[in-house]
This record gives C-alpha cells, structure tokens and sequence, in this order.
C-alpha cells in the first residue's frame, strides 16, 4: 500500500543525469536502460511504465550529445525518483525536480530539457515492484558544477571549476567570487573517453592489445 503524504508540502529532489552514473543526494546508480515488452525474468532492478518494462543500470549509456534525443534519461529520472523516494521512505508525493546541464550547454538546452522532464506531470510507475505516485509540480535546470559552490562563501582570488564526467568535462573560472560567463567550456571528453586512451597507451607500451572496456 502507497504511504499518503501531506499534499501540502512539496519535496524537492536533486538529479544529476550524468552518461555513467545518476546520481541523488543518497543513491548513486548505472546509467543502462533496457526495455521490454514482458516482466523480465532475472531482474528484479526493473521500471515498470505505461505497461512497459526498463531494466535500469546494467551498462552505461552510450554518449548522445543531447540528453533529449531519446527517452533513456526520462526513464532514468523515474528510477531515480524512486531511489530517492525509497530512501525517504516515500510512495506518493509532490516533488520540484531540480536538475544539471553542462555549463557551455545549459543557456541553449535548459528550455528543451525542462519541457522534456516535464513531459507528463503525474507518473505512476513501480521501481522493484514498489507503486510510486509522483505529482512534478516544476523542474528547475542549473548548470552543473556551479550549482555545488555557488553558496561555497566569498571565493577570493582566482578559482577554477572543474566537473569531469563519464561523458563530459566542464570548465569555469571564478574570480573573487565573480563567475565569468565566457569562461565557460564543455568538452566531449570525459572519464570513459580519457580510459579509452590510457587503454591504448598501455597496450602500446606493454606491446599488446587491449579490446576489453572498464567500469
């Protein structure tokens, strides 16, 4: 049975939609998203949505460019809804998303990527066969990074941000606590790319040939 909360309280819920890992205040989990006409057999770490089935963070995503192309972070952003509400011990409730965007990118994509988020404001799904009834009354898009030490104090001097991701690496400098807009870089060139080359180089010098991938 879905825990009854006060509808007149709201709760808001930090996402990072990273390519290799979502990460919430309290749950960190693989960006994979498979889905299936039918139950799955083995998984029990399954999104069950509008009579569809999502198994969640066997693999990481493939890098995509824009995070609305597909429906893969929607899914993605229900999971971690329910990760974060499980924790809360939550089943239905009103929720502010608060979401990131890579710095260079946030001024052009935030628009889209709300109106994505947004796409249905009242969800009903189950994640590991638990019911989750979430009313989204609004999402609010921050560009990553920034939104962590914007509150850090004064930042006297000169500082640097630097948010390096499975997929990206974002760039910015504060100057005595002054952001500076056209300091702003988003580079495609993040953890699993850096991997790859260090898998090539070792490979080089240890005179074989590495195929595999890590983690």
């Amino acid at each position: 049975m879905m825990q009854k909360y006060n509808n007149n309280m709201k709760v808001i819920i930090g996402l990072d939609h990273g390519y290799g890992n979502i990460k919430t205040a309290h749950r960190v989990f693989r960006t994979g998203v498979e889905g299936f006409e039918e139950e799955p057999i083995v998984s029990m770490n399954y999104i069950k949505y509008k009579d569809r089935y999502y198994v969640i963070g066997e693999n990481h995503l493939i890098y995509q460019g824009n995070k609305t192309d597909s429906q893969d972070f929607f899914i993605l952003t229900l999971a971690g809804l329910a990760e974060e509400l499980k924790f809360r011990g939550l089943h239905e409730v009103k929720v502010v998303l608060a979401a990131g965007l890579p710095l260079a990118w946030a001024k052009s994509q935030a628009a889209d990527f709300k109106k994505y988020l947004m796409q249905e404001q009242e969800l009903f799904f189950s994640f590991r066969k638990e019911n989750y009834r979430v009313h989204l009354c609004r999402v609010e898009v921050f560009p990553q990074g920034f939104a962590a030490v914007c509150n850090a104090g004064s930042m006297k001097g000169f500082n640097m941000i630097a948010d390096i991701g499975n997929g990206t690496m974002n760039v910015m400098q504060i100057v005595d606590g002054r952001p500076l807009e056209k300091s702003l870089v988003t580079d495609k060139f993040g953890v699993s790319i850096c991997m790859k080359e260090i898998q090539k180089e070792l490979s080089k010098s240890a005179g074989g040939k590495h195929t595999g991938d890590y983690d």
